[in-house]
C-alpha cells in the first residue's frame, strides 16, 4: 500500500526524517495504541523488529539556513508498506489528524491524502530509483560504497531480514545488485547517544540515491519494492518506486 500526503508548514529542520516520523508514531498511537506498543515498546514482537513501511520526503521550493529547510511549497510525504493492514491504519490516521507540533517550533498542517495504485513486478530483474537514499553498513558498522567487494553481500543480508520478517522466511534467491547512475550522498544527524560516547555534535550516514537494477525472484522483489531496501529503513531510508 502507497500513500502520498501532502504537508503543509513554512520550515522543518534539516534533520528532517526525525519529525517525520515522530508524526507517523503520534499518528499511529492514536489510531491504533495496541498496534503502536506491538511496534514500538521496548520489548516488541518479533514480527515488528523490522518495521513494515517505509518513508521518502520531496521537498520543492525550499532554502537551507542554519540547520533549517525554509519551504515556499508544500512537503510531499510517501508512505509504502508491504503490510495493508497497518497501512490502512497509517492512512486512516492521517485523514483524522490535521495538525502537528513537533519539539514546540515545527508546525505543520496536514493536507490532502491519497493512495497511489502500486506496479506490480512479474520478473525477476526490475529497474527501480530511489526515493530516499539506500543504507549499506558491515558488521563493523562502516558505510559501504556500491563499488565495496561486500556491497552485495550485505545488502542481500539486509534484504533476507527484512523479507523474512515480513514472510516468515527469508530471500527465495540471492539479489544482484547493479547500479546504473547511483550516486553519494552524505547526511547528517544529530543524535544523543552518539555524542555522549563520541564527544561529536554530528553523526555521519553515508548512502546512494539513483537508479539501479535489482534480479532475484518476483516475489522478493515486490516485498522489497513495497517495504524499501535500507539500513533502518523504517527512519526514510530506502524507499522505491520502479522505472
Amino acid at each position: 500500500m502507497r500513500i502520498v500526503i501532502e504537508l503543509n508548514t513554512n520550515k522543518i529542520p534539516l534533520n528532517y526524517n526525525y519529525l517525520i516520523l515522530s508524526l507517523i508514531k503520534n499518528n499511529l498511537s492514536k489510531e491504533n495504541e495496541m498496534l503502536f506498543k506491538k511496534m514500538y515498546e521496548e520489548n516488541e514482537d518479533y514480527e515488528f523488529r523490522t518495521k513494515p513501511f517505509t518513508f521518502s520526503v520531496k521537498l520543492e521550493d525550499f532554502r537551507i539556513e542554519n540547520e533549517e529547510v525554509f519551504l515556499k511549497k508544500r512537503v510531499l510525504l510517501t508512505i509504502s508498506s508491504c503490510d495493508y493492514i497497518i497501512g490502512s491504519v497509517i492512512y486512516n490516521s492521517f485523514l483524522k489528524e490535521k495538525d502537528y507540533e513537533y519539539q514546540n517550533k515545527y508546525k505543520l498542517q496536514i493536507g490532502k491524502v491519497s493512495v497511489v495504485k502500486e506496479k506490480n513486478i512479474n520478473s525477476n530483474e526490475v529497474v527501480f530509483k530511489t526515493l530516499s537514499p539506500i543504507i549499506v553498513k558491515n558488521k563493523a558498522g562502516e558505510f559501504l560504497k556500491t563499488e565495496d567487494l561486500n556491497y552485495q553481500k550485505e545488502l542481500n543480508y539486509i534484504a533476507n531480514n527484512i523479507v523474512k520478517s515480513h514472510r516468515g522466511n527469508g530471500l527465495k534467491q540471492e539479489l544482484k545488485f547493479e547500479p546504473v547512475l547511483m550516486k553519494k550522498r552524505v547526511i547528517k544527524e544529530r543524535i544523543s547517544e552518539f555524542t555522549e560516547k563520541t564527544g561529536k555534535s554530528i553523526f555521519y550516514i553515508t548512502g546512494y540515491e539513483g537508479i539501479f537494477k535489482l534480479t532475484g525472484d518476483k516475489d522478493d522483489l515486490n516485498i522489497i519494492y513495497k517495504v524499501g531496501l535500507s539500513f533502518r529503513k523504517s527512519a526514510g531510508y530506502g524507499c522505491l518506486d520502479v522505472v
